[in-house]
């Protein structure tokens, strides 16, 4: 029963938009980490530096264990899961050695020669191919069977993609596979397989790309069965600026291949495999260009399979939005140091910064305005609602009432070192709790730019370093106004103290560093402040305090204007009443 559930659940869509046994549709767009949980037709592509052991002689089982154990779990959550393993000519080669010594006479066993090392290589690798590839079978077969998951064996050549007929029919039975719970796994039939192209299969791949080794033939299937996901798993963490044994080499989380090339250099490819990190690299950035979510990444980490689906930062992800030049991680570092600074500075110090931001939107009103047109018309194209619209807009009298806001803001810049209680624990040792800073911020606001110079004199003035991710609505006026303020903090702090985070990609990375950022500070919808929840990891998150809010008004205050106030600027009076709700220290 929970068989037929699962198939209904995941396949029903499909089969009402199958055509002559051909799938067309796609559920999931992966545009970024947090939407592979999302994925629910993923390919695995397992190389052969990852199954097969050190000595390139039989299989690693205790890695290949741990795989099967993963892509288990994920079918049995509901996910259609297909491998795509190599394997087959390590395998064989193990046992062939051992027939080939049989074979020997007694001066010949003596000899340290390996007779399959006299032997031509494509000689060696097609007769291994085909002894191999049995037992690798029966092998993920009954390691498969500990989990009741069914496996299928799909032996395929270069002619199966490049014939119409035939790559229809392999479209439809691994769909049909598939739909039936079953896991296929794939290799190339490298017993009969030949080593270089034909010139008639170079020109069937114009279109796409040569099938020289798995890595390219895994793409080939991803795009053949819209694949939401494709992870291709290794024995290296990644992509790398270059060879990962340099040690100016850094590995690269997010790479987008029309942005990013030239970032990167490649070594050599690895002894035991057929492909490389230049082919693995030419293969995903393909499938991306084919709407295809890719993951390149170390099949040894522990539970790595799990953790990338599950949205962390494991292994280098694809994407076509260019990511900044600057790693996220370095921007929470600086933001750290830059804190640092700002804890030290005196009360006046930061009051003039926060002055200097307000003089900032007055005197360059006319740049911001220019840019926030640009948002503007282009939120215009794409049909946003004019209620958004509102919200996205800027004018001279919204940057001139923004700007007295940070004057008000910076009055109360003696926040910090404030004692607000003292208690006596004995004669001689006194309790207090004095107002301190958080640390690092990550402030995530939606697609009102008028809220970042808010965020950014409150951040200031409490003595936090500030990471900003705005609404893409408001890409160019974010931009800006980040610049503005960045200007105020120098000569006293660095610029880097206050950051713009750009894509929700950067975002997901920055909610895995716990040890750089203190506090993640949603500000909108309850969806994103449960998204923003689900995915941090160890970084607490101020989410919505659903309920009636109060703000406390003087006695001598004038009641009617601060109606007023409260009823069309209910945004800002919150914002500033949780900020300066600042965190405490104790001292004795």
């Amino acid at each position: 029963m929970s068989i037929l559930y699962r198939r209904s659940v995941l396949s029903w869509r499909r089969i009402l938009q199958h055509n002559q046994g051909i799938l067309s549709s796609r559920y999931v767009h992966i545009a970024s980490r947090n939407d592979m949980k999302d994925a629910r037709r993923i390919i695995v592509k397992l190389g052969t530096a990852l199954i097969t052991r050190e000595n390139e002689d039989g299989v690693a089982l205790g890695r290949l264990a741990s795989t099967v154990e993963q892509v288990s779990q994920l079918q049995n959550e509901g996910r259609q899961m297909l491998l795509v393993t190599s394997g087959a000519v390590a395998f064989g080669r193990q046992v062939l050695r051992k027939e080939a010594m049989m074979t020997m006479t007694m001066r010949k066993s003596l000899s340290p020669k390996d007779i399959l090392h006299n032997s031509r290589v494509a000689i060696q690798r097609q007769a291994c191919a085909a002894f191999g590839q049995k037992g690798l079978m029966s092998l993920y077969e009954r390691m498969f069977q500990q989990y009741n998951i069914g496996v299928a064996q799909v032996l395929v050549t270069k002619s199966d993609f490049y014939n119409a007929d035939s790559r229809k029919n392999l479209q439809a039975t691994l769909n049909e596979l598939l739909n039936l719970n079953i896991v296929p796994i794939l290799n190339t039939n490298d017993a009969v397989a030949p080593c270089t192209d034909t010139d008639d299969e170079v020109v069937a791949a114009r279109d796409g790309i040569v099938i020289n080794d798995n890595d390219s033939l895994a793409a080939r299937l991803a795009v053949l069965i819209s694949a939401d996901l494709l992870l291709i798993m290794s024995d290296v963490n990644g992509l790398y600026t270059g060879p990962p044994d340099l040690a100016n080499s850094r590995l690269l989380h997010t790479f987008c291949p029309k942005e990013d090339a030239q970032l990167i250099s490649f070594g050599a490819r690895s002894k035991v495999g057929t492909g490389g990190m230049e082919s693995k690299v030419k293969c995903a950035s393909w499938a991306l260009d084919h709407h295809v979510g890719v993951v390149i990444s170390n099949g040894q980490i522990d539970k790595g399979i799990l953790n990338i689906v599950n949205g962390q930062r494991i292994g280098t992800f694809f994407t076509n939005t260019s990511a900044q030049r600057t790693p996220v991680d370095v921007q929470a570092v600086k933001a750290r140091d830059g804190s640092r600074i700002l804890h030290q500075l005196s009360a006046e110090q930061r009051k003039t910064i926060i002055n200097k931001m307000a003089s900032n939107l007055i005197d360059h009103s006319k740049d911001i305005l220019r840019a926030n047109k640009r948002d503007l018309d282009e939120a215009a194209k794409e049909g946003l609602k004019p209620s958004l619209l509102n919200r996205l807009g800027l004018s001279e009298k919204k940057l001139k009432t923004l700007a007295v806001g940070l004057q008000q803001i910076a009055n109360k810049a003696n926040v910090l070192g404030q004692t607000i209680r003292k208690t006596r624990l004995a004669d001689g040792l006194m309790l207090k709790q004095i107002t301190t800073p958080i640390g690092v911020l990550l402030v995530i606001f939606e697609s009102r730019p008028d809220s970042l110079p808010q965020i950014a004199a409150l951040s200031i003035c409490s003595g936090n370093g500030l990471l900003l991710k705005g609404g893409s609505e408001a890409k160019y006026s974010n931009e800006i106004l980040t610049k503005l303020m960045q200007d105020a903090l120098e000569p006293f702090v660095p610029r880097e103290t206050i950051a713009l985070i750009n894509t929700r990609e950067q975002v997901s990375d920055l909610l895995q560093l716990g040890k750089y950022i203190d506090l993640v500070i949603p500000r909108g919808s309850n969806d994103l402040v449960r998204s923003v929840q689900k995915q941090s990891v160890q970084i607490p998150v101020l989410g919505h305090a659903e309920g009636i809010c109060h703000v406390f008004i003087d006695k001598d205050a004038n009641l009617d204007m601060a109606l007023r106030v409260g009823k069309w600027s209910t945004s800002s009076i919150l914002i500033s009443a949780e900020w300066f709700s600042s965190s405490t220290r104790f001292e004795m």
